[in-house]
């Protein structure tokens, strides 16, 4: 019985080494002679590839235009950053809150762009789901590496050295979490997994079912990641903002969120 758990034990460890041995490394990566931040690595990946995929999404979608979706995806990120860089100049808050901003700022602007630009609203909301729910396996993996949004403390964790959390400012920034004192649980690659998981189930709603699911893939995605949020932050042991009664600001919002998202399906499915 001890041999087993001692292998157990043994097997966990060399999956943390594994595991820290990456984030070491992805902050030695450089080009151009400049270091190159493993979260902003791993934004612009994840970009790339939802590029890629929301150009084979609308092929068969005649309500949908790429370019319009260009214009709507490049329309959300400059209102994105023109919100931020005015959240860290009157509040001086830096960090990113991915639940509140893309259903207050990045949803909102990319509703408004599309329509203008000629694009459907259902089914651009649809695939603004599908990327989401793909654009965040990608931004989780680099939250991972940077250090931020990271779990409670756990003897099986990962041990973040103060040297890899980098804060960085300029033109692109990052603001990691402070330093743990203790081994904690990456939360954020299990975010990345569920995130992965849903993705590919609502790709597949999407493509067996393109009538029935049309309008729907959005509140779908957040009513299933509201509630994973909502739970998952329990095993969240760092906050930008505080917690009221118990539960973390992105809590309160996935609950209502969930809610809100629930509503619209019973009305769409009656």
């Amino acid at each position: 019985m001890n041999h087993v758990s001692d292998c157990e034990f043994t097997a966990t460890n060399l999956k943390t080494s594994t595991l820290q041995t990456l984030i070491r490394s992805s902050h030695n990566i450089r080009i151009f002679g400049r270091l190159y931040h493993p979260y902003h690595l791993a934004t612009d990946i994840g970009i790339l590839v939802l590029m890629g995929f929301s150009a084979w999404w609308v092929l068969d979608r005649s309500q949908l235009n790429f370019l319009a979706f260009i214009g709507a995806f490049l329309s959300m990120q400059a209102m994105y950053t023109i919100v931020r860089s005015l959240k860290y100049r009157i509040w001086g808050i830096a960090e990113r809150s991915y639940i509140q901003d893309s259903i207050f700022i990045l949803l909102p602007t990319y509703a408004l762009t599309s329509v203008v630009l000629g694009n459907a609203i259902a089914p651009a909301m649809d695939l603004a789901a599908l990327d989401l729910a793909l654009g965040v396996t990608f931004i989780r993996v680099g939250c991972f590496l940077g250090g931020c949004c990271y779990g409670r403390p756990a003897v099986w964790g990962i041990k973040y050295q103060e040297a890899q959390l980098v804060q960085v400012r300029g033109c692109r920034t990052y603001t990691p979490s402070s330093l743990p004192l203790e081994p904690v649980i990456p939360m954020q690659l299990f975010e990345s997994a569920f995130n992965l998981v849903l993705f590919i189930a609502l790709l597949v709603w999407g493509l067996i079912a393109p009538e029935q699911s049309c309008g729907k893939i959005l509140p779908t995605y957040f009513l299933v990641y509201g509630c994973w949020r909502f739970i998952s932050d329990f095993w969240r042991e760092v906050s930008a903002r505080p917690r009221r009664a118990g539960l973390s600001e992105a809590q309160w919002v996935s609950a209502i969120v969930a809610l809100v998202s629930s509503s619209i399906l019973l009305y769409c499915f009656t």
